[in-house]
């Protein structure tokens, strides 16, 4: 009887295991996803921001952005 319950309790170990293992490995996976498109975005773009030039900020936005901000509104929020 003991030893059942020694055997089912390993065996419940080692499904949590397991899964720990599994969700490290994938989201070891999704992350590497970004590493050549994110990262390399973000360490060109936020010292661009950092800066606070609307000028040089305004190629990155997309074109829904800059359709619905005008001028005046950019340069308000970046002196914000």
């Amino acid at each position: 009887m003991f030893k059942k319950i020694l055997k089912w309790l390993g065996i419940v170990l080692l499904i949590i295991i397991g899964l720990f293992v599994l969700i490290a490995v994938y989201s070891g996976y999704q992350q590497s996803k970004y590493e050549k498109t994110a990262i390399p975005y973000i360490k060109e773009i936020v010292p661009l921001i950092s800066k606070w030039n609307p000028q040089e900020i305004k190629p990155y936005f997309t074109s829904e952005a800059l359709a619905n901000v005008s001028d005046e509104d950019l340069e308000k929020m970046f002196n914000w």
